[in-house]
């Protein structure tokens, strides 16, 4: 176990203590269980956070409690978090396995508010008047289901909420669901001199994400209230020539999805009346892409 604490004082915000809590616990050579605990405070940088948003007709209103403060008015923000972990280590077929299991806690207090619900033509920065929270979930594992094939499997939950203008709710853009598998596979060679190969695949599931809410737009410059589902296949395949040079072909984004009319009003971005918002992006805008490239370390 190990434990720390950090004691800092801000000329505008005053002394605050940071503590921190470390703790690791191994009962057999095959279980390895860690804790984590702490608080910290940080102080947001509002406008270079949060670029994408102004990339609409949307108005800025900072609603401040401390009109004196640099941080453009706005109290720092406190994070409170605790996390856990279990992993443990097997063998599947006579070749090492590990499954891990994580969860993660962190509560908020004076969090920056970045309001996208309010009104779809106006974004309001203010601290926190409520709950704020997020729960992680992740289960992983790690195998080779047949010899040099490293399979890694993981499904990540998360339940994130922020009280928006007076209502709990869920933080937009954030994916609940979420899953994962690569697929590594690295052909065997005698000599570091000699050719090899390797190939990657990526599979990845996103769940739906709450988006923010534009009702007052006219019908025809409305976006949907959640995403949908999707899934994104990379792959790449790698030839090491020798040892440092290697050369690479890939594809992103092999099935081609793309998020479909991704900026609302797009054709009128400057008018006085528009709607145009280019800030709403859930998925990719670019479809199949393929690269190559070339390694060469020294």
């Amino acid at each position: 176990m190990i434990a720390g604490i950090r004691v800092d004082n801000h000329n505008l915000f005053g002394t605050f203590i940071t503590p921190r809590l470390h703790f690791r616990y191994t009962p057999s050579e095959d279980w390895v269980f860690r804790a984590v605990a702490g608080r910290g405070q940080r102080t947001a940088n509002i406008f270079s956070e949060n670029m994408t948003y102004f990339a609409s007709t949307r108005k800025t209103f900072v609603t401040s409690p401390n009109p004196q403060s640099s941080a453009y008015g706005l109290d720092p923000e406190i994070a409170t978090n605790i996390g856990f972990n279990a992993t443990h280590y097997f063998l599947w077929d006579y070749r090492e396995a590990t499954i891990a299991f994580d969860f993660y806690r962190t509560t908020f207090e004076k969090q920056i508010v970045v309001d996208l619900d309010r009104n779809p033509q106006q974004i309001h920065f203010y601290n926190l008047n409520g709950q704020s929270y997020s729960n992680s979930f992740q289960l992983e594992l790690n195998i080779q289901p047949i010899d040099k094939l490293d399979t890694r499997i993981a499904y990540r939950f998360y339940d994130v909420r922020q009280t928006i203008n007076g209502t709990l709710r869920e933080r937009p853009f954030v994916t609940q669901h979420r899953a994962f598998i690569n697929f590594g596979y690295v052909t065997e060679r005698e000599e570091e001199s000699e050719p090899q190969m390797s190939y990657d695949l990526t599979l990845q599931w996103f769940g739906k994400k709450r988006l923010p809410d534009t009702q007052l737009n006219p019908v025809g410059f409305q976006a949907r209230k959640y995403s949908p589902n999707f899934v994104l296949l990379n792959g790449q395949v790698t030839r090491s020539f020798f040892a440092g040079f290697d050369l690479y072909l890939g594809i992103e984004n092999l099935l081609n999805f793309k998020q479909a009319n991704p900026i609302l009003d797009a054709a009128d971005p400057n008018s006085h009346h528009s709607y145009f918002d280019s800030a709403l992006i859930w998925g990719p805008v670019y479809g199949r892409t393929a690269y190559v490239g070339m390694r060469w370390r020294m």
